[in-house]
């Protein structure tokens, strides 16, 4: 028997309804850490670097642990781009604090991704061909030298990444949760910088930071697009149409 229009049309009113008040959740998750720059961090390239060895950081990655794997080396490593939402690393200077950013914003120049090797997983964001035309990272610039020449050194790269064997999740081509990499061997920052030498040549250095504590924050729900709670909605109304057609 058909369902009489009145009844679809009720049907419809409720789907919009549940649509509004029970909304799909999606959940990304953010890992905070804290740590201080080694003996080793500060690249020597810098002339008067503002962040010095022993300064203590802190900052968070957030990212998208539903990601899907977008490429991969066969038995090397499984890449996930566009799942970095923000990562951030922020010093503590005897100039004060100093920050180096990244947001979500996706460029074809720009590398926003997850790596995960054999023995490494890393969030990284970073200039596609480092040649400073799409300067992903916020920050400020550091002075240099080289061959005596006085150079201007951009922040280009932020990453955070954790040191373990990770070639279960290369092989699966799955993305490791963080109950997974959270208790891994060791963890590190590194916000990179370049400066050019010549108008065809560059230069690079970097911060390092070795992280000390990790810890995940309360996940807040988001919510999805909206096509996630269409579908739904269109088999909730599938549904209702069958208990329609079994009661007549």
């Amino acid at each position: 028997m058909l369902i009489p229009p009145a009844r679809k049309f009720s049907a419809l009113v409720l789907l919009n309804m549940l649509a509004l008040v029970f909304p799909v959740y999606s959940i990304p998750t953010t890992i905070n850490f804290e740590g201080s720059v080694p003996y080793w961090g500060v690249d020597p390239n810098f002339t008067a670097p503002a962040v010095a060895v022993g300064d203590a950081f802190s900052g968070s990655v957030t990212y998208d642990s539903d990601a899907l794997e977008t490429g991969s080396f066969p038995d090397m490593a499984s890449f996930y781009r566009d799942a970095i939402l923000g990562l951030t690393i922020n010093f503590q200077t005897s100039g004060g604090s100093i920050t180096y950013a990244t947001d979500a914003t996706v460029n074809p120049l720009v590398i926003n991704q997850v790596a995960v090797w054999n023995s490494r997983l890393s969030f990284e964001v970073t200039d596609f061909d480092f040649n400073g035309a799409q300067p992903p990272v916020t920050g400020p610039s550091e002075a240099g030298e080289y061959n005596g020449n006085p150079i201007i050194f951009q922040p280009i790269f932020v990453r955070f990444e954790a040191s373990d064997d990770f070639s279960e999740y290369v092989n699966s081509h799955i993305l490791p949760t963080p109950s997974t990499f959270m208790d891994a061997d060791s963890f590190m920052v590194s916000v990179s910088f370049q400066g050019r030498t010549s108008p065809n040549s560059s230069l690079s250095a970097w911060y390092y930071g070795v992280v000390d504590t990790i810890y995940r924050d309360e996940q807040q729900p988001v919510i999805p697009e909206p096509a996630t709670a269409l579908l739904i909605g269109l088999g909730l109304l599938s549904w209702c149409c069958s208990a329609q057609r079994r009661r007549n």
